[in-house]
């Protein structure tokens, strides 16, 4: 969460500017971009297959921390 005296400065200088403010969920923006290539990731552990030990997962949409994610957030 931000600082409230970050905030304040802020909105002061929007003010002071004549800007428009709007809010923006980041976290979930970057939990909703849907991808427009294939990404495929080695299962996390404990959701291995035993069956098929080099089997992979398809990525449909953005996670955080996946490096297109900031990249396809601003599209």
């Amino acid at each position: 969460m931000a600082h409230p005296v970050t905030i304040r400065t802020i909105v002061s200088v929007a003010v002071a500017n004549g800007w428009y403010l709007r809010q923006a969920d980041v976290k979930t923006a970057y939990l909703n971009a849907e991808l427009p290539e294939p990404v495929y990731l080695a299962p996390p552990k404990g959701l291995e297959n035993p069956k098929n030990p080099r089997q992979v997962m398809r990525l449909r949409k953005a996670v955080y921390g996946l490096a297109a994610s900031g990249r396809l957030w601003g599209k």
